[in-house]
């Protein structure tokens, strides 16, 4: 094989951690190969069936992991910790504080400010995210065929090894690089999501709590920006291994880029368009007052639903005791517990009318 006037496509392989070219490799199928030539790794290699095959700092299966298991197993600690995984429309059999929280998640909408999103929606964007990125990158690369860096090494190697592998058509699959539009799509969106949540903490407890909500923002931002980083890091990779020129890697993280941006936009905040797009939403600080004091008054919804279950128990027997009575006398069988008094029993009614959550 000649390689002619195109060194840009005649960067090495890298065989077993060792660099191999057109010409190493060239060393060990010519008719009297030396001793020397045999012994090396580029020769091992290229004439062991059971070679591995060129090596990849990030294979597929390792930014499978790193991009679509990691972070969904994040998305689903996070919605455990949020405490509900999708809304329940509010019915007659609820308890009481599921009963409120639904009631505000369907009725005002105002929920997602509190915890952040639901994380339902999340893992449903994580997987848009990702599978959009590696459609249009996949229909990049066939639609291009752009040459590798390694594209006559990679012929070389399948022409010549015995392992039955065939790169034939992949070297031919450099523009864009999928591996940094799908690294930059799932991390990039997991960003999102994650800075998002923490803003709606911040936002709702600023004012109890300013310096804590100021180291809030700075270690949590610092914990985010790693994540559209590690992208680049995958894509860094890329290029050191000759498997992509800069170009084709640039590429591909504007394609994972504009594919989070846009599953973050459709399937997290269209279901709340009306609200989020609206100049509210600009986070003007009379309208972060009215959002605080709203948050207030839920919580003591959430409260008075003690004393309704409360007013409910009290309504059952009336005042329940621990006495008995014998032959001989009235003998204390354990604590008495007083009857309560009526004005706490006129409390618990009037709580419940305030939070009317069966009506």
């Amino acid at each position: 094989m000649v390689i002619g006037d195109n060194p840009d496509l005649s960067f090495p392989l890298s065989l077993a951690g060792e660099k191999c070219g057109v010409s190493d490799m060239a060393a060990c199928v010519t008719e009297e190969p030396t001793a020397a030539a045999l012994s090396t790794v580029c020769c091992t290699e290229l004439l062991d069936p059971d070679s591995a095959g060129p090596d990849e700092l990030i294979s597929s299966i390792v930014a499978f992991c790193f991009v679509v298991v990691i972070p969904g197993l994040i998305l689903l600690v996070r919605g455990l910790l949020l405490g509900r995984m999708w809304t329940i429309r509010p019915t007659r059999g609820l308890p009481c504080l599921t009963r409120a929280q639904s009631k505000t998640a369907w009725g005002k909408k105002r929920w997602h400010l509190r915890v952040g999103f639901f994380a339902l929606d999340a893992f449903l964007g994580l997987f848009a995210a990702v599978v959009t990125a590696s459609l249009f990158s996949t229909v990049a690369k066939v639609t291009v065929g752009r040459p590798r860096p390694n594209y006559y090494a990679l012929l070389f190697y399948t022409e010549h090894t015995l392992n039955g592998q065939d790169f034939q058509h992949w070297s031919i699959t450099s523009w864009p690089s999928g591996h940094a539009a799908t690294a930059m799509s799932g991390l990039v969106f997991l960003a999102y999501v994650l800075w998002s949540d923490l803003v709606a903490l911040v936002m709702w407890r600023r004012r109890a709590h300013p310096r804590l909500s100021l180291v809030l923002v700075m270690l949590g931002g610092f914990v985010v920006a790693l994540l559209p980083m590690s992208a680049i890091l995958v894509g860094v990779s890329r290029i050191r291994e000759y498997w992509h020129r800069p170009d084709d890697v640039l590429v591909g993280f504007i394609m994972g880029f504009a594919a989070a941006h846009w599953a973050f936009q459709f399937a997290v905040l269209l279901p709340f368009r009306h609200e989020i797009g609206s100049p509210e939403w600009k986070m003007n600080p009379k309208w972060l007052d009215e959002e605080e004091q709203r948050w207030e008054e839920e919580d003591e919804e959430l409260r008075l639903c003690g004393w309704r279950r409360r007013r409910a128990r009290l309504k059952e027997g009336g005042p329940r005791t621990g006495t008995s009575s014998s032959a001989g006398g009235d003998v204390a069988k354990g604590p008495s517990l007083q009857a309560v008094p009526p004005a706490r029993v006129a409390e618990a009614d009037d709580s419940a009318r305030k939070l009317d959550l069966y009506a």
